[in-house]
């Protein structure tokens, strides 16, 4: 820049002066640097309609064929990625890919990339906070090749908080080792408040006064928030109460533990506007069981047996077979801990209480010693003795020998449910099915699959042996494959070695699907008008918050009665050719792609100013489909109705709380994808740590909201093209399962 040479020029005048001394003369003004030359920018970036919570922000690039990511984060979080889109966006694609395995790189952009003018309103923002609105260009590779734009912006402070006087009498009954009744009354009924459990230790933690609940309440609400995808003000609105209420806590609270039920007046963005009630209470024991355990082993095989458990009494207890090498030398409480630590709050389905029986056939491996421990077990702890037995499994057949009996029961146009049956269930076997025009070779299709076993294990890090064991089956064993109608296919079963060669013959079973049963469970959609979005969010922000620069059109779903489910879908362009687009083609978009609203009856729909197609279809108890219902829907700015027809009119007045909308997607376009799904090898069970008192009552109230059908799902920001496919279903879609 010249102006810093000019800079240093004058510098050097001013110190030439100090040195000569003194002129006479008045000196001339110093200069001003001219400013530094304009950024030039690829994003026009503009923010608007901030809000403590929301912004609306509106991407502008400068040609409409670049695709680009936009979105907004924290200041804070933002320099976690050291202030720089690229490497946000770097971090984010890794992110994506990994989390995303069954998606190509170009159906992942497809959902979350942008081109030519965007916008979105951006919800759950917190007040006072500085933000930055940022957008970024995405080659198709997946590079980044530049750094991207930003514009910064804060929210605005929240309104004064207006304190209620209400106060709270709350009454703690039928207290357990891990159980209690919770009452709570409050002084004035039309006040919404929030009431739960937060552990003594945790209370004082935090300072032991009402900003400590406050602490809580907030940091739960971000959790939910993020949770169930629901806006501050929903969540909210989903766990106030008013009036009296109670809840009990069964089983989710530890013993000999001391707890504090709160409540507190609860605001519409998340503030305690009245003093907070407490009312402490301390959880009992777990009081010792008497209960004696006899355990019987028969059925012995290869892979399995069958144990059978007597008691003396229904007290609860748990109950698992491990490897003998893995039990021995752990104490009764050692062998406990490593269950809840290996199992978190899944160790609920070892649980049992009386007599049962419990069958592992299909889930041992070969000449291996096991042992069977049951122990008494309620509210997390031990209540008995442990109580072990042993035994070892036989020595399994030889897989060269073993045949397979191959069924399809049912099979409809379709699906096709194929069971196998192997004459030894200790050996383990993979089976599967393809399109018999695409079946060359027994050798090719071990080859292929053994070569993709052989990617996926790479990818995840483990070895084909794992891979194989994952996918593997024994003893008897089923999947309901999708099919095409009219196609005949083979179904085909092998022994499979480690290194994922056949051990035997391979075993095939043919079949040819019957012709398409056209249902007459029928699903359509009336819409009577449609209005401006803008004009919407003029008049009620707050329930039309996402509705700007959108047509919005309130949808109602028909279906006939002998309908059992319905699909509704609307997609942007005319797309009513059945040529382009025939109904395999939108039973894939709709049905498989979940592209589509299932069993709504009805629902507020957004979409862009362009012409857009309605489809739906119904489904009948045999699974059949009816005919597709297509629509082609004309909208223009002239032809919007009022918006006072809509707020206010009957039966369709201000929601009770935000309207969820559903977006407008495309069909995507067919992309040549793996055979085999991508194997899930992750498991994830949530450690014991992570369980909270919270969980069930907040769940169940959420999830009834999430449910109601006066609402429809949260609002999806991007779009979607349609996918043309051949084929509903590719070979082992039932290897995601493993």
């Amino acid at each position: 820049m010249k102006w810093k040479f000019y800079l240093l020029a004058m510098m050097t005048a001013v110190a030439t002066l100090f040195l000569v001394g003194c002129s006479s003369d008045d000196p001339e003004p110093d200069p001003v640097p001219p400013p530094p030359p304009p950024v030039d920018k690829f994003f026009d970036i503009a923010v608007t309609d901030i809000t403590a919570s929301t912004a609306f922000v509106t991407v502008t690039p400068e040609d409409n064929a670049t695709r680009y990511y936009f979105d907004v984060l924290s200041k804070a979080d933002f320099a976690d990625y050291n202030n720089s889109p690229k490497a946000f966006m770097e971090f984010y694609i890794d992110w994506l890919k990994e989390n995303n395995p069954d998606f190509t790189l170009d159906q992942i952009f497809e959902q979350i990339l942008s081109t030519g003018e965007d916008s979105y309103e951006f919800p759950k923002l917190k007040a006072e906070t500085e933000y930055l609105a940022f957008a970024v260009k995405v080659n198709d590779d997946g590079t980044i090749p530049e750094e991207g734009d930003t514009e910064a912006f804060t929210t605005i402070a929240l309104p004064p908080l207006e304190k209620v006087d209400c106060k709270f009498v709350i009454d703690v009954t039928d207290i357990g080792a891990s159980s209690a009744t919770v009452s709570v009354t409050p002084s004035k009924t039309d006040v919404p408040y929030y009431f739960d459990l937060i552990t003594k230790a945790d209370y004082e933690a935090a300072g032991g006064d009402d900003a400590a609940v406050g602490q809580y309440v907030t940091e739960f609400l971000d959790f939910l928030i993020e949770y169930y995808s629901m806006s501050l003000e929903e969540v909210v609105d989903g766990i106030v109460s008013t009036g009296p209420d109670s809840y009990a806590y069964e089983g989710n609270l530890d013993p000999e533990t001391d707890y504090y039920v709160f409540a507190c007046g609860l605001t519409t963005d998340g503030r305690i506007n009245t003093d907070v009630g407490l009312k402490a209470f301390r959880t009992e024991a777990v009081k010792p069981s008497d209960n004696v355990f006899t355990l019987d082993i028969t059925n012995i095989t290869a892979t399995g047996s069958l144990v059978t458990v007597t008691t003396t009494n229904d007290d609860p207890y748990i109950i698992d077979v491990w490897p003998t090498a893995d039990i021995e030398g752990l104490s009764d409480d050692e062998i406990v801990a490593t269950a809840e630590e290996m199992y978190g709050m899944w160790i609920m389905f070892l649980e049992g209480a009386g007599d049962m029986e419990l069958d592992n056939e299909g889930y041992l491996d070969p000449e291996t010693d096991y042992t069977v421990w049951i122990c008494g077990y309620e509210s997390g702890s031990r209540t008995t003795a442990v109580t072990k037995a042993t035994f070892r499994t036989l020595e399994p057949g030889d897989p060269a020998e073993c045949t397979f009996e191959i069924t399809v029961d049912p099979l409809k146009a379709t699906s096709a449910n194929v069971i196998v049956t192997p004459s030894d269930s200790s050996v383990g076997y993979y089976f599967d099915l393809l399109p018999k025009s695409e079946y060359t070779t027994d050798a090719a299709v071990v080859a292929m699959i053994k070569e993709f076993m052989q990617s996926q294990a790479d990818s995840k890090g483990i070895t084909l042996a794992e891979a194989v064991e994952r996918l593997q089956s024994r003893g008897r064993d089923e999947y309901d494959f999708g099919v095409e109608p009219e196609t005949s296919y083979l179904a085909f079963a092998y022994a499979i070695g480690d290194d994922a060669q056949n051990l035997g013959d391979v075993f095939t079973y043919e079949f040819t699907t019957p012709e398409a049963v056209v249902s007459t469970a029928t699903a359509s959609v009336t819409v009577s008008k449609y209005y401006n979005g803008d004009e919407l969010y003029a008049a009620d922000p707050t329930t039309y918050a996402n509705a700007k620069n959108t047509v919005y059109i309130p949808t109602i779903i028909n279906h006939s009665a002998d309908a059992v489910h319905w699909y509704i879908g609307l997609f942007s362009g005319d797309l009513t050719s059945e040529t382009e687009y025939p109904d395999a083609t939108i039973l894939y978009n709709l049905i498989d792609l979940g592209k589509s609203v299932k069993d709504y009856e009805s629902i507020n729909f957004m979409g862009d100013w362009s012409d857009m197609t309605f489809f739906g279809v119904a489904e009948d108890t045999n699974g059949d489909f009816g005919p597709v219902f297509r629509l082609l829907f004309h909208v223009s700015k002239e032809g919007a109705s009022p918006v006072s027809d809509l707020i206010g009119a009957a039966g369709m007045g201000r929601a009770s709380r935000s309207v969820y909308m559903s977006s407008v997607t495309r069909m995507i376009a067919s992309a040549d994808h793996m055979r085999i799904a991508t194997l899930q090898l992750e498991s994830k069970a949530l450690s014991a740590a992570e369980r909270t008192t919270l969980s069930t009552r907040i769940d169940a109230r959420l999830k009834a909201a999430a449910a109601d059908k006066t609402a429809i799902a949260p609002v999806m920001r991007r779009t979607f093209d349609m996918q043309p496919t051949a084929h509903r279903v590719t070979l082992s879609d039932k290897a995601s399962l493993r």
